[in-house]
């Protein structure tokens, strides 16, 4: 599935352009992953994590463009990719009308009104596709994310303890949240 172009100006005045990355943005989207690994304990992957190739992440990047149940929106300013988020659609009936997101930003751009303006896109998207309900997990302890979701109008509705392994051995919740659209 692919998101159309669409450009947003931040608290600071810097434009952000959002859109489906395309696979010759491959490199640009690896260099996001790796960054934001370094930046935050609150995203899943590790630095030692980020193995991919850019064959790898062009061949994601194809497979969630020609996907009617995937989408990818990353965030791009001055030649980089700045943010990345992804929603994934259900096929099957019983549970077509739910969905769920995933959103990072790299840290330079927290408190701008990027995330928001993710969260907007990601949400009208979800309509368009006929969801009624968006879901989304984080990390126990990820403040600025809950402040984000709430802010958003998602709810939590559940806990998963020792769902996620942080790198200094402790573990803790992974923490679900909805929201009826």
């Amino acid at each position: 599935m692919i998101f159309n172009e669409k450009r947003v100006v931040l608290k600071d005045g810097k434009e952000v352009v959002l859109q489906s990355p395309k696979a010759e943005d491959a490199s640009l989207l690896l260099e996001y992953i790796n960054g934001l690994s370094g930046e935050t304990p609150f995203i899943l992957r590790t630095p030692e994590d980020c193995t991919d190739t850019v064959e790898d992440e062009e061949q994601f990047i194809k497979s969630c463009g020609e996907s009617p149940y995937n989408l990818m929106i990353s965030a791009y300013y001055g030649g980089k990719i700045i943010a990345n988020s992804n929603l994934k659609f259900n096929k099957r009936s019983k549970i077509a009308h739910k969905c769920e997101l995933a959103i990072g930003i790299r840290k330079e751009f927290w408190n701008l009104g990027l995330g928001t303006a993710l969260m907007a896109a990601l949400e009208e998207a979800a309509k368009d596709f006929g969801c009624k309900i968006m879901t989304l997990i984080y990390i126990e302890g990820n403040e600025r994310a809950l402040r984000l979701y709430t802010k958003c109008g998602f709810t939590e509705f559940g806990r998963l303890p020792c769902g996620t392994k942080m790198s200094d051995g402790s573990y803790v919740a992974d923490v679900y949240m909805f929201k009826n659209i």
